[in-house]
């Protein structure tokens, strides 16, 4: 009777399949457990640049890796990349290769949270996501962020300041935000505070709140038989 999806990008595409049924968007919400308390936002060196996702094509992680390498900051920065997936291996290949110091692989659940509380920068450069929550939880935490604006993906739908963003797998441009990111402590500390406040309209409470009124809504439809 009714279909849920995370994202305007996500019903647009089941749409466009065929789906004649009503859509409502709905986002998986970010948990209480993510909006982390932080430290004030770092004027100096070395800085820490994240990112989260699986290893995999289609997050376009190298992306990142050139980015850091043509960065005026390089030798200043920690790059994470937390997950796992097929490609971590040609990752770490490619880090190497470029001279970049970055960590990758899996990370336990303590350690991401500690990640997202402690991150200068988040980076997420991935072409395909439904929501894009390894984003949201990172806003959660007050972390500034900077994404790929892919139309193929749902995160522009709530990253939408000119400076979190960079063109669709524009490298250059990503190196160009990221400099200016981590050039500004006021631009990094205003982003984080402006992130937790886009978070908290998708916290998980609110989101179970509008499962709950959707269902009985639907409910209440089917029990009238109309």
């Amino acid at each position: 009777d009714r279909v849920i999806a995370p994202s305007h990008f996500a019903a647009d595409l089941l749409q466009d399949a065929g789906l004649k049924k009503s859509v409502s968007v709905l986002s998986n919400g970010v948990t209480e457990d993510f909006f982390l308390q932080r430290d004030p936002a770092k004027s100096t060196p070395p800085y820490d640049v994240v990112s989260v996702g699986r290893l995999a094509k289609e997050k376009q992680q190298p992306q990142l890796l050139h980015a850091v390498a043509a960065s005026k900051h390089m030798k200043d920065i920690r790059l994470t990349l937390a997950g796992t997936g097929p490609q971590q291996q040609k990752l770490t290949a490619l880090a190497d290769d470029l001279g970049v110091n970055a960590e990758i692989g899996r990370v336990s659940d303590e350690r991401l949270k500690a990640l997202y509380q402690t991150a200068d920068l988040f980076v997420q450069t991935s072409a395909v996501e439904l929501e894009g929550m390894s984003v949201l939880e990172a806003m959660a935490a007050g972390c500034p962020v900077l994404v790929n604006n892919s139309s193929t993906s749902a995160v522009p739908e709530f990253v939408t300041a000119e400076e979190a963003t960079y063109a669709m797998n524009d490298v250059a441009e990503l190196t160009r935000k990221l400099d200016a990111m981590l050039d500004s402590q006021a631009l990094r500390a205003a982003a984080g505070v402006e992130n937790r406040a886009v978070a908290r309209r998708r916290h998980h409470e609110r989101s179970t709140q509008a499962l709950a009124e959707l269902y009985a809504g639907v409910l209440s439809v089917a029990a009238s038989g109309s």
